[in-house]
């Protein structure tokens, strides 16, 4: 287990990520996946498409302005995902990032399918 010593003052500034889909066989392709930072009043600081290879930017500006960082299938009409996503305090999804990597486990990348 990686030692975590990182906080919210001291985190290093990153703007690219990469989530694993934890249980994805080799060969399968993954689901579209979008991750969002909301703020405080609920609005969409930044949304970003996970690439095939499940790369995404989330700039650390917008990271610490942000308030939840949301991850899920693609956004209804008006650019908000609201079904099956999975919502970080921005602070978790720091705490939960190693090395610029984002573990998903397949019992909740799974759901993203249905939608």
């Amino acid at each position: 287990m990686a030692n975590r010593k990182d906080t919210s003052e001291n985190t290093p500034s990153r703007d690219e990520y990469q989530l694993r889909f934890v249980g994805l066989k080799a060969g399968d392709e993954p689901p579209h996946v979008v991750v969002q930072a909301i703020d405080k009043n609920n609005k969409i600081l930044h949304s970003a498409d996970v690439g095939a290879e499940g790369k995404f930017t989330l700039p650390a500006d917008v990271l610490k302005r942000s308030q939840t960082v949301i991850i899920g299938p693609p956004p209804d009409e008006k650019g908000a995902l609201v079904h099956g996503g999975i919502r970080y305090r921005s602070e978790e999804f720091n705490a939960s990032i190693i090395d610029g990597r984002l573990g998903l486990a397949e019992a909740v990348w799974g759901k993203f399918f249905c939608f």
